[in-house]
């Protein structure tokens, strides 16, 4: 599947390699990962290594062209922080869906 270069509608260049790389931005922070599609499941990968903190976005494919992709899914957010006075592994789920166009 060839997803380089789709640009997210609000202006986020996400760049999907044949190696099963992937780049992306959210604000102003630059991020690599790794993605794999399974079925019409996609999977991105990364971790931030400044703060701790594991993301996994695991996303349908609603729709696809060679022009535009929609995606519906969450991230999973993996990081530590005092909870209730103890350092502890937490986990977050944000829904989210994202609507692509080609660069």
């Amino acid at each position: 599947m060839h997803l380089e270069n789709f640009q997210m509608t609000r202006g986020s260049v996400w760049t999907f390699k044949e190696s099963g790389d992937v780049t992306f931005q959210v604000d102003e922070y630059d991020f690599d990962g790794t993605w794999y599609v399974s079925g019409d499941e996609l999977t991105i990968e990364y971790r931030n290594d400044e703060e701790d903190v594991d993301l996994t976005g695991e996303f349908s494919i609603d729709d696809i062209s060679s022009r535009e992709m929609s995606l519906s899914g969450k991230w999973i957010d993996k990081h530590y922080e005092t909870v209730y006075g103890e350092y502890s592994r937490v986990t977050d789920k944000y829904n989210v869906s994202y609507d692509f166009e080609k660069k």
